[in-house]
């Protein structure tokens, strides 16, 4: 998160659960955002978050998508932004996706630089597992 938020000043973490994007974490203008975790967005009415965990990729949604709508407010900013949806995928399954809100034009030329930086965290929380389960053995 915190090189996240070096990128773009509003920034949320989702939780991916039974068909569900849950707010886990999120910061606007360098703040956490109170009550964040009580959002939840059904993945059916979430049409760019659904479509960024089914292909594993980072996407990019602009205007008036139901989710941009409401993460929009949530986080704070106002005006045409565009969303970046970056997953983190674990042994092939999509567990949570970073987004990310800015200005037009901003962030498309920082996703591939992201995308590459869930890759790292999701090596990273494998090793966690992998040594999990060697201290349990």
């Amino acid at each position: 998160m915190e090189y996240a938020t070096r990128q773009c000043s509003r920034v949320a973490l989702f939780l991916l659960k039974r068909g569900k994007a849950v707010g886990w974490l999120a910061q606007s203008a360098g703040a956490a955002v109170p009550g964040f975790h009580l959002l939840e967005l059904p993945l059916s009415e979430a049409p760019l978050f659904a479509r960024a965990a089914e292909h594993r990729s980072c996407l990019l949604g602009f205007g008036g998508s139901p989710e941009i709508a409401r993460v929009r407010d949530v986080l704070g900013g106002g005006g045409p932004d565009e969303i970046l949806v970056v997953p983190l995928v674990i042994r092939g399954s999509t567990v949570a996706l970073l987004v990310l809100q800015g200005p037009p034009g901003v962030l498309g030329p920082k996703a591939l630089e992201l995308h590459r930086l869930m890759e790292k965290a999701a090596l990273a929380f494998e090793i966690l597992i992998l040594k999990s389960k060697i201290l349990m053995t």
